[in-house]
């Protein structure tokens, strides 16, 4: 919620606690209990999607057919079938349908992207990169994303969470694209009392 052009008009949850803190927090008019709500709302021009995985493909098409632009957090889903749908959905719109891969578009990733590219530090060859945090010890993981039925992966300490933030930005700086092409990758995972260290190493394909 830090966008000049934007403003946050609208939340949905399950839980009237979370709801109702959420509403005093940004100030919101509206709180809704029911996704469908939102995503029909006149007052909403688009909407970030941060439920539990399982549901980002049929929130996400109820989004599209509302006629919102619709940013999914990662993992976008949890099946081929899933991304099929969103994709069916988003096909023949104007609407602009994103997954947030913030990190690559960070402005010290987009800042570090042109030292790469404008040959400072000659071919690469191998790049280490490192992710700390500390969700952990403020418990900002929700329950849901340890569950392999509702997130698809272990949030935490598994490429499909934040190893994304290594292996995204990575291909970003050497001129990969997000995906398609291939890398090897090794990642040590030290988890400690206080905090969660990943060390990824990438090598940019011929």
């Amino acid at each position: 919620h830090g966008l000049a052009t934007t403003d946050l008009v609208a939340i949905a949850d399950v839980s009237e606690e979370t709801r109702n803190a959420l509403i005093e927090q940004y100030g919101l008019d509206s709180a809704f209990s029911d996704y469908r709500e939102l995503v029909t709302s006149d007052s909403v021009d688009a909407v970030m999607i941060a439920a539990p995985t399982q549901l980002h493909a049929e929130v996400g098409v109820a989004a599209l057919e509302a006629g919102k632009h619709v940013m999914i957090e990662k993992p976008l889903a949890l099946s081929l079938d899933d991304v099929d749908a969103l994709e069916a959905a988003a096909e023949g719109t104007d609407r602009v349908v994103a997954v947030a891969m913030n990190s690559r578009w960070h402005r010290l990733t987009r800042e570090a992207r042109e030292v790469v590219r404008g040959g400072e530090l000659g071919d690469i060859g191998l790049l280490r990169s490192a992710f700390t945090d500390d969700f952990r010890l403020h418990g900002d993981v929700p329950d849901w994303g340890m569950r392999h039925e509702q997130a698809g992966c272990v949030l935490v300490e598994t490429a499909g969470g934040v190893g994304y933030e290594i292996i995204v930005p990575a291909r970003t700086l050497v001129g990969l694209p997000p995906v398609g092409s291939p890398i090897v990758l090794v990642v040590h995972t030290k988890v400690r009392e206080d905090a969660i260290t990943l060390y990824g190493f990438l090598e940019a394909a011929d």
